[in-house]
């Protein structure tokens, strides 16, 4: 589950959600509610957190074990 993801993600990094929330732009009761899966992440948050933890967004959706991001775009 994405949230479960998410939350072992920023846990093995040692980030508060304090911290992951100011990065994502958004309150910590906001981040709370999204890790804990009370809300829906929307896609522009999914590719903030993939690109800041360095994973594909399928990772994060664990549709793959695979934590490699994907070839960036030019």
């Amino acid at each position: 589950m994405i949230h479960k993801n998410i939350k072992s993600l920023r846990q093995e990094n040692s980030i508060t959600q304090d911290d992951i929330a100011k990065v994502l732009g958004i309150d910590a009761d906001t981040y709370t509610d999204f890790e804990t899966g009370l809300s829906e992440w929307t896609d522009e948050l999914l590719i903030k957190l993939a690109v800041y933890y360095n994973v594909s967004v399928d990772f994060l959706l664990d549709l793959t074990e695979e934590n490699t991001p994907y070839p960036e775009n030019k």
